[in-house]
């Protein structure tokens, strides 16, 4: 599904739409769906499009969650896209740290493993960045809560909206992780 006005904010390949800057394939109006996680009120504002600071999310109490060891988030795209990064917002800005773990897939069967970040303290914003692949549903599992015993997340987009620098770091699966400044967009 593409529209052919934005022919110049995607390229095509194999069939598949893979999507440049500005391009959001998690904004509301490309019609994900976040089919698991807490919190329904609040699920419009996690894919929401509009970017908010996060002093606003952390004061307006706004953000989908789930419970250690009893869930996962899983935001389900309108269709497959190639995807290469993603970016998103852990709740308690400086003051809370946490542990996850981030798959994709294209059925809702098989997972594979985008990040695995169990045994770091994470806190603010994640960016990812990964071979680029199919990607149709992303799972994200919390692991560890510094302040509580769910996992909380206020913002996602995929793909990340920020220059992604070089500082890489590669998990078991050879995927690449890296983090960027949200002060810097992408060109």
């Amino acid at each position: 599904m593409y529209n052919t006005k934005e022919m110049h904010m995607v390229e095509i390949k194999n069939g598949l739409v893979v999507p440049k800057y500005r391009y959001k394939v998690t904004s509301r109006h490309m019609d994900p769906l976040i089919i698991k996680g807490e919190n329904d009120s609040m699920r419009y504002t996690l894919l929401n499009n509009i970017f908010y600071h996060p002093e606003v999310f952390h004061d307006l109490n706004i953000y989908t969650y789930h419970y250690m060891r009893r869930g996962c988030i899983v935001i389900h795209l309108a269709q497959p896209y190639i995807l290469s990064s993603m970016r998103f917002l852990l709740w308690g800005g400086n003051d809370q740290f946490y542990k996850y773990t981030i798959e994709d897939s294209v059925n809702n069967q098989d997972w594979k493993w985008i990040a695995n970040e169990s045994e770091e303290l994470k806190q603010s914003w994640q960016v990812l960045k990964f071979t680029p692949r199919p990607i149709l549903y992303i799972r994200i599992t919390g692991v560890y809560n510094s302040a509580g015993n769910d996992f909380r997340i206020v913002y996602f987009e995929a793909p990340a909206q920020v220059i992604v620098d070089d500082r890489v770091k590669n998990n078991e699966t050879d995927d690449i992780m890296t983090e960027a400044s949200t002060s810097n967009p992408v060109v």
